[in-house]
């Protein structure tokens, strides 16, 4: 429903984990300047494993970020860090000044949503418990996965992704975009 149509893709899961006293930060930062997506449409559902809160790691948000599209984003090395490429940190101080910022605390088996545009970012976990999650990445069906495209962070010198053999797979109603190469569920 977050997504506007009875038409899902999944396109992405994994796992991340932060065991208790490591991991790193994760800077500030925009996951939708990754995503080959025409138009860019896509929401990531966080399911956690385990408790995650701001003491071991958990999500935190600049929240309505997800409405003002493509944020300055710039190269910034920091040895606590696990990207490179953030959200420029004069940008994402003033906007935690002027909107706040909210962490996501969530209980095993909780779920959040988060638009793949909206700025978020986690600390390094200093407790003695473990943070590990599921994330899945979901895109309307109407969209285009567009395995040749080049993103707008790889273009601007964050990560290369190879989304050449990425599976897609229909998760709800059908696939609307003839070009779309996809698995579905039997």
């Amino acid at each position: 429903q977050c997504l506007g149509t009875d038409n899902v893709i999944l396109y992405g899961c994994q796992i991340f984990c932060k065991l208790p006293g490591e991991g790193k930060a994760i800077p500030w930062h925009q996951d939708g300047l990754y995503h080959p997506i025409k138009p860019l449409r896509a929401c990531a559902a966080w399911i956690a494993l385990d408790r995650s809160d701001e003491e071991n790691g958990g999500l935190k948000v600049l929240p309505g970020t997800h409405k003002v599209g493509e944020v300055p984003h710039v190269h910034h090395i920091d040895e606590e860090a696990a990207i490179t490429y953030v959200a420029d940190p004069e940008w994402a101080e003033g906007k935690v000044q002027e909107v706040g910022m909210e962490w996501f605390t969530l209980d095993p088996g909780e779920v959040s949503f988060h638009d793949i545009m909206v700025v978020h970012g986690s600390e390094r976990n200093r407790s003695s418990r473990r943070r590990a999650g599921v994330s899945a990445i979901y895109m309307p069906a109407e969209c285009f996965f567009d395995r040749d495209m080049v993103t707008v962070g790889e273009r601007k010198g964050g990560l290369k992704l190879d989304y050449k053999n990425r599976p897609l797979f229909v998760v709800r109603g059908d696939n609307q975009h003839p070009q779309n190469t996809l698995l579905r569920y039997p």
